[in-house]
């Protein structure tokens, strides 16, 4: 594209360019840096490459094998890297040339390596700051893991430097982690650790000390904290809130106990923006009450299937926080929609943004006074409530114009007519279309077993919708072909529970349309088309 008096696009601003191009997703950036050099420079403009993940999945790493041998001489950089079970033979030059590419977080999921393996891998990535470890059974349980000196000293500057930590393994390998936290030395800014099970109570005066330990020697920069299936009967939690200086801007704390501990700790930290305390069966009213005296100006409040909160909690949040932009009350059997009705949607509300209230009685006066109030929802999630209907959902379309996120999963009363507004008996428009929610882009109707494919496919047009989720209907490949014309940029599409008459492959096929497809599920097949870059 060449700059001249028929076409200025080629010479724009690199800013202008930018700014039109964060609009645009990864692969459409990409697509338009094809176009002249102008535009492939601002397609490298480092914010479009943060989320770019490089994956590696059950393959040998060597810098004599693809897949490692083709990225070996590659410029681009790749901050975000996955390993998944792989095994690592002489790969210097590969990990040299990304960790000079700027690799800043790495995860091992579900990997073998040993402790040489580890450290040989992060003594090449000099930008890394964020480490994840997950379902991992043999780095953090082998016996020698950060013991050798020499091994030591390769990766002290580089966990150093690490701002995040998160450890997410099925039990506690509890020295381990306290050898790898050893070698930071302040400045830790978010620390994860979820335990998937319960460990033996013999443990929790370790675990307890070497949790309170990481956290002392962290505190004055530590400000994400992530807890899970922590039983904490040496009270190191009550003792954190003396550390000087501790003050988190998001905590989460998942089947933590004892609760007075926690309490305790959570009203000294006033600086809380985000709070998740889901799962928590042991939280209570009165624990409610206390807390949001404590924390006025939380933003995030996430209380999914604590079974033991009733209306009581409802009427404190919406008397005490009046910051809040997400609230999660998914599953909270004892909370009424009537008194939903009375607090979260009783009020004009634009702060609110993402409401979450998957498995409750939502009745139509709700919605009613939901889409009049709180007119800048982003995020909406309704699903398993069986006082969804036509009626609410078409007031959902009408009103809510800024939604993005939209799950009616579950929802059994609605039909064709609550997303497009056709009466298929006269074949005439007596509604409308969810193609009115231009920004939508998630859309989930899996479980809306009045829903068919003949209004539904034909009917809706959604330009910028990334992730879609049917219910059980019946496709065939030309469905498949329409679809993609009438919701282009799909990344994900769920069709699991449809099926098809016609042969599979043709309708296998048939997704070849969609030309930005990453993933989808359907009938008895998942394929995955992410191969190395997610």
């Amino acid at each position: 594209m060449d700059c001249n008096e028929n076409n200025q696009f080629g010479c724009l601003p690199i800013e202008i360019l930018i700014e039109i191009f964060k609009y645009l997703t990864f692969d459409d950036i990409q697509s338009a840096s094809l176009a002249c050099r102008q535009w492939m420079l601002a397609s490298e403009y480092e914010e479009f490459h943060k989320k770019l993940v490089l994956r590696f999945s059950k393959i040998i790493l060597s810098d004599l094998l693809t897949p490692a041998k083709t990225f070996m001489n590659s410029t681009r950089s790749f901050p975000n890297v996955i390993f998944e079970e792989i095994a690592v033979e002489n790969c210097k030059k590969f990990l040299k040339n990304i960790g000079e590419n700027g690799v800043r977080s790495i995860t091992f999921h579900s990997q073998q390596l040993t402790s040489k393996e580890f450290c040989y891998i992060l003594e090449n990535l000099i930008e890394l700051r964020e480490l994840k470890i997950t379902e991992t059974s043999k780095i953090l349980k082998d016996e020698n893991f950060l013991i050798d000196s020499n091994d030591i000293n390769k990766i002290r500057p580089i966990i150093n430097n690490l701002k995040s930590i998160k450890i997410s393994v099925p039990t506690p390998e509890i020295y381990s982690i306290q050898r790898l936290c050893s070698l930071i030395n302040g400045g830790l800014e978010e620390f994860e650790i979820n335990f998937e099970f319960s460990y033996h109570l013999n443990d929790t005066k370790i675990v307890g000390n070497v949790l309170r330990q990481i956290i002392y020697e962290n505190a004055a920069t530590l400000k994400k904290l992530s807890l899970k299936h922590i039983v904490d009967t040496n009270d190191f939690i009550s003792s954190i809130t003396v550390f000087n200086n501790f003050y988190l801007t998001s905590l989460r704390c998942i089947d933590v106990s004892p609760w007075r501990s926690l309490i305790i700790f959570i009203s000294t930290q006033n600086t809380l923006k985000e709070l998740d305390l889901s799962y928590s069966d042991q939280v209570t009213d009165a624990h409610i009450k206390l807390l949001v005296k404590f924390i006025i100006n939380l933003e995030k409040l996430i209380l999914a299937k604590c079974i033991n909160l009733s209306d009581r909690s409802l009427y404190a949040i919406d008397e005490t926080l009046k910051k809040l932009r997400v609230l999660d009350i998914s599953k909270c059997d004892r909370m009424t929609c009537y008194a939903v009705n009375e607090t979260i949607v009783a009020k004009r509300n634009l702060k609110m943004k993402e409401l979450f209230l998957s498995g409750m009685e939502i009745n139509t006066s709700c919605i009613v006074k939901l889409c009049r109030n709180l007119p800048n929802l982003k995020v909406l999630d309704l699903s398993h409530c069986m006082g969804i209907n036509n009626g609410t959902v078409q007031r959902i379309i009408m009103e809510l114009d800024e939604l993005n996120y939209l799950n009616l999963e579950g929802c059994k009363l609605i039909s064709d007519f609550a997303l497009t507004g056709l009466n298929i008996e006269t074949n005439k428009e007596e509604g409308f279309s969810i193609g009115r929610l231009k920004h939508l882009q998630y859309l989930n109707i899996k479980g809306c077993k009045l829903i068919t494919d003949i209004s539904f496919i034909k009917n809706i047009k959604l330009v910028e919708l990334k992730t879609l989720c049917l219910p059980n209907i019946a496709i065939c490949a030309s469905d498949i072909k329409l679809l993609s014309t009438n919701c282009p940029s799909i990344v994900n599409l769920d069709l699991s529970e449809c099926q098809t008459m016609e042969n599979v492959d043709k309708v296998m096929d048939a997704f070849n349309y969609f030309k930005r497809l990453r993933n989808f599920q359907f009938y008895k097949f998942q394929i995955d088309f992410m191969c190395a870059v997610k």
